[in-house]
């Protein structure tokens, strides 16, 4: 029913006509004593929050095919399975027949040995893991190209130096990690004899022999690097 003068529905019909429909924009409209109300939806999560929850629920998988492994899992659980019916089968096949005390036994002893293979499912780890993970790699290679071969005085003092400049000065990266990589480098014994360099993970007593090759040609920088460690 329309006003006769302004031709607008009255404001109770309007109320009728309204579609109460799915929450748009974390709002939802709800009549009450023929009033519009707006609902509060819960919170939306904090970006910090968010990204603490993706990290702790989304894995990274290692695998260079896993969408095959993810097939063949069931088939080789279905495999392991029907192996295990069939030697279970076996087992108790010599037991048929007329009744044995000793065939009875024997099929016992048999069917106790059968055993069902089992089928392994390695989990991917957390994004948390896998990011920790790719930040204790990238310290761990630091100098890794320098330790790797063994020391020589023209190829690698000058420019040893000049990436110890660098890493001590104070720039972006992993400092703190970095100065603890180096300091368990120095705690750990020097090797007596130089032995594989070019194997991963790198070993400190290796690297120790190589810095102390190093320090004998620049003598200062061992003072140097104490104390950017003990900083």
């Amino acid at each position: 029913m329309r006003c006769a003068h302004s031709g607008v529905e009255p404001l109770e019909h309007c109320q009728r006509r309204i579609n109460l429909g799915p929450a748009e924009n974390g709002w939802c409209p709800a009549r009450r004593s023929g009033v519009i109300e707006a609902v509060e939806q819960p919170r939306r999560r904090d970006p910090r929050e968010a990204k603490e929850l993706d990290y702790a629920r989304h894995r990274r998988g290692a695998a260079e095919y896993p969408h095959a492994w993810r097939r063949q899992l069931p088939r080789k659980k279905a495999g392991a399975q029907r192996a295990f019916r069939r030697s279970t089968a076996e087992a108790l096949r010599a037991a048929r027949g007329r009744v044995q005390t000793g065939r009875a036994e024997r099929a016992a002893e048999n069917l106790d040995d059968v055993r069902r293979r089992a089928v392994e499912s390695w989990p991917s780890p957390t994004l948390a893991e896998h990011v920790a993970r790719v930040l204790d790699n990238r310290v761990e290679r630091v100098a890794w190209n320098y330790f790797k071969s063994p020391y020589d005085s023209e190829r690698h003092c000058q420019p040893f130096a000049r990436f110890l400049a660098t890493v001590t000065s104070g720039r972006p990266g992993h400092p703190r990690a970095l100065a603890q990589r180096f300091a368990r480098i120095l705690a750990t014994p020097p090797a007596a004899t130089s032995g594989p360099l070019h194997s991963w993970p790198p070993d400190p007593a290796h690297n120790h022999r190589w810095l102390l090759a190093f320090f004998a040609d620049e003598p200062d920088w061992q003072q140097r690097l104490h104390q950017w460690i003990s900083e």
